[in-house]
């Protein structure tokens, strides 16, 4: 299929973002996108993610089951947002600095942003950068 590309990640995250925040719960939202999902690599990542969760995983082990996807700090802010229940502000913050800083989003950038919201009080997350 066609490969994922940082861009389509990132439109993914928002309209997620759009839906959990709207009061979707996340298996519902995930559904919702799969079936829209043009890209059909994509769209069976999605599947596989909401068959996880169906079948009891957290977002977070569904999303890790795809490190070639989601890398290793999307994952972290993902479960940082599940742990600390704001994964629908997670997911909005993720969307909006993916736009912002395209496919280059470092690392490094990542790990000032979880940084960033701990800060804030807006999570309580631990970031090991390696």
């Amino acid at each position: 299929g066609k490969p994922i590309k940082a861009a389509d990640i990132a439109i993914f995250t928002r309209q997620l973002a759009t839906l959990v925040e709207a009061g979707m719960p996340l298996l519902r939202s995930l559904r919702t996108l799969q079936q829209q999902e043009e890209n059909r690599t994509l769209k069976r990542v999605i599947a596989q993610v909401s068959d996880s969760i169906e079948g009891g995983s957290s977002f977070a082990e569904a999303v890790a089951a795809h490190p070639g996807v989601f890398n290793r700090l999307y994952l972290n802010m993902v479960r940082a947002g599940e742990i600390g229940g704001i994964l629908d502000t997670i997911l909005s913050r993720l969307a909006e600095f993916m736009e912002k800083n395209g496919p280059a989003l470092s690392e490094q950038q990542l790990v000032d942003v979880v940084k960033a919201l701990n800060g804030a009080g807006l999570i309580k997350a631990e970031v090991r950068s390696n």
